[in-house]
């Protein structure tokens, strides 16, 4: 299983253009200790893998899962959310990522003060 959610998290991660430091500082932790997730020398927390799922939006059993294929570097599974995604500017990822990952109720707040702004 470590092997399969160590290759899932680097393709997840390639196909969204995103590097490890990027995930590694939502998840508050070091970029190395990210890496190691990566490599299987570590497994992540449950509780990391569903925050990665949401950072994803996938399911965590795609994240375990064998059945689960991204393959790099042709990446076949590219949805339009993906491609959508590799337009997007660095702090547009960022923002987007932060936001998977919140609470429903800081969501909430995100979306009105959006309104307000516009």
């Amino acid at each position: 299983m470590k092997n399969n959610i160590s290759y899932n998290l680097r393709a997840l991660r390639e196909s969204h253009n995103l590097t490890q430091e990027n995930i590694a500082d939502v998840l508050n932790m070091s970029r190395s200790t990210y890496a190691y997730y990566e490599i299987g020398k570590h497994s992540p927390s449950v509780d990391t893998v569903n925050t990665l799922a949401k950072i994803y939006n996938v399911s965590i059993d795609q994240i375990i899962s064998s059945d689960f294929v991204l393959r790099a570097p042709e990446i076949p599974y590219k949805t339009m959310e993906l491609q959508y995604f590799d337009e997007l500017t660095e702090d547009e990822r960022e923002i987007i990522i932060k936001y998977r990952v919140m609470s429903e109720q800081d969501k909430e707040q995100i979306k009105k003060q959006v309104k307000e702004l516009k």
